[in-house]
């Protein structure tokens, strides 16, 4: 089975299939991680060993919903086209040493107001398995999953997402 962060270990190929077309990459990502593109079943054939990270994406309808335009996606394309994706990917090459440097910290320390809004279509979230951990922090204030929301919460319900924030 192919796993995102497991493919972006590796320096080079996650840059040379992104950095190929990023118009291609940032369609079929700003895409691929909307409610309206969550999968109700694990695709066929699934990802696996040899594929790239744009493959377990569809390609946008046409037209595009309303909260994602051709403006927004050249944007962010002429972006990565000048910076790369070095930068962005290696954040998840840095998973341990952000877990080590966050091993001995005691959630109590954080006492600030914490409070999580998220998709309830968002694959990155979909399992749930590290949402009790909030329950961990001392001021935790609660969490709103967006019904149809995936990844991009801001942009495909703004109301929503604001008067999750506001409330």
């Amino acid at each position: 089975n192919f796993f995102y962060i497991l493919y972006f270990q590796e320096v080079g190929p996650a840059e040379r299939e992104l950095e190929a077309d990023t118009h291609r990459a940032m369609r079929m990502i700003l895409w691929g991680g909307t409610g309206g593109a969550f999968p109700t079943e694990a695709p066929a054939p699934r990802p696996a060993k040899g594929t790239g990270f744009l493959d377990m994406f569809s390609e946008p309808p046409s037209p595009l919903p309303a909260w994602l335009t051709e403006t927004d996606i050249q944007t962010y394309a002429d972006a990565f086209a000048k910076s790369g994706f070095f930068g962005p990917v290696s954040w998840y090459r840095n998973f341990d040493r952000n877990f080590e440097s966050g091993t001995d910290l005691d959630p109590a320390v954080l006492t600030m107001p914490s409070f999580f809004i998220g998709g309830e279509k968002d694959g990155v979230i979909a399992n749930r398995a590290t949402l009790g951990a909030m329950d961990a922090l001392p001021n935790f204030k609660g969490m709103v999953l967006i019904p149809e929301s995936g990844h991009w919460t801001q942009q495909e319900t703004p109301d929503e997402f604001n008067a999750a924030l506001l409330g």
